[in-house]
């Protein structure tokens, strides 16, 4: 008796291998070539491991891969005519869109970025804080159309695109109708408030997110 339960023990052990379980694939460790392209590898105390798409792709359920939607990359003047770069309107002399900056204690916090093309090097920011580092990030939407999307309360709307982070916490991008006109700044759902730049120290609970469409 105590020989077959001894059996009973391995030949479970052997099953659970072969089939892995409901998180993913059969046991192993992750490595670089575990998961596709723009996906991450999680492993579970059980021995299995799962595939999940990175933080800014979704998965193409017609391929089965992960789509890159968007990507925050560092700023050169030559991405100035990039379809992708994302920009609130097009002038003839200067780009005004979004940026990011960082920041010494670990923030990196989004907001408006003006540069003109008759002096590239000169880029304007309209942040919250001025101290960031002079090596601004801009947006590329690789898939998918940007919309701006109401919302309240610090609720996290579905594809809402990730600005970067706040004390630690991942923030988004929000914008506020100040007349004449809209200023950016960031959703800290913690803080269930939008904080705009150009307005220190002002928060708003009712705002508008922006968020990546696909399809």
């Amino acid at each position: 008796m105590k020989v077959a339960y001894v059996d009973m023990i391995v030949f479970m052990y052997v099953i659970q291998i072969l089939i892995g379980s409901s998180h993913g694939i059969p046991a192993r460790n992750c490595t670089a070539t575990t998961c596709g392209d723009n996906e991450q590898c999680h492993e579970y105390d059980d021995r299995s491991i799962s595939c999940t798409c990175s933080e800014f792709a979704y998965r193409n359920h017609a391929t089965d891969q992960c789509v890159v939607k968007y990507n925050w990359v560092n700023y050169d003047p030559k991405l100035l005519s990039d379809p992708r770069l994302m920009q609130f309107e097009k002038g003839s002399d200067r780009y005004h869109g979004l940026g990011r900056l960082s920041y010494d204690n670990g923030d990196i916090l989004p907001g408006e970025m003006e540069v003109f093309f008759k002096k590239p090097r000169d880029i304007t920011f309209f942040f919250i804080a001025h101290n960031g580092y002079n090596k601004p990030e801009v947006l590329l939407i690789d898939s998918g159309t940007t919309k701006w999307i109401y919302s309240s309360n610090g609720v996290i709307e579905n594809n809402a695109i990730i600005g970067g982070k706040k004390e630690n916490e991942i923030i988004y991008i929000c914008r506020i109708y100040i007349y004449p006109e809209y200023i950016i700044g960031w959703m800290q759902p913690s803080k269930r408030s939008c904080y705009v730049s150009r307005k220190p120290n002002s928060r708003y609970e009712s705002y508008k997110i922006l968020t990546v469409q696909i399809g």
